[in-house]
């Protein structure tokens, strides 16, 4: 049986069990109907889904790798604002821009998927205590 190594407690889980069972979906749809000011009369109907997480789920959500994504989008910015101000036009800054975000993130995430492997790789051992809310590797 596993203990909490900073409380002693029992009641410790997998953080995955604890993030998956955090996370509640549901969906809507609603309808009504409505008198328009030529007396028109309508039906107005409208759907959608929802996704709610507990604040321990999202405590003990896997690691994201959103480094590459970020850099991308800040160099296609960058790119463009600099080409927009020194007159080499706002749709050509902003395809060359395009093109070297796409490089830079390419870059990033191949460089930075050797550490995300190893994040993923703990958080499949990193268990959570329920008494105490410590999380720690086995």
């Amino acid at each position: 049986m596993i203990h909490c190594p900073n409380c002693g407690s029992r009641g410790v889980r997998k953080s995955k069990a604890v993030y998956e069972q955090g996370i509640s979906t549901g969906s809507y749809r609603s309808g009504s109907t409505y008198t328009s000011s030529r007396g028109r009369v309508g039906f107005r109907s409208s759907s959608g889904t929802s996704r709610r997480i507990s604040a321990v789920a999202e405590r003990n959500a896997p690691p994201q790798n959103d480094l590459p994504g970020k850099v991308g989008t800040a160099v296609w910015i960058s790119i463009t604002v600099l080409g927009t101000i020194s007159n080499a036009g706002f749709l050509g800054s902003l395809g060359v821009g395009f093109v070297v975000a796409l490089i830079a993130a390419a870059i990033t995430a191949g460089k930075t998927s050797a550490a995300f492997n190893a994040k993923l790789a703990d958080y499949d051992r990193t268990w959570y205590c329920r008494q105490c809310g410590d999380q720690f590797l086995i």
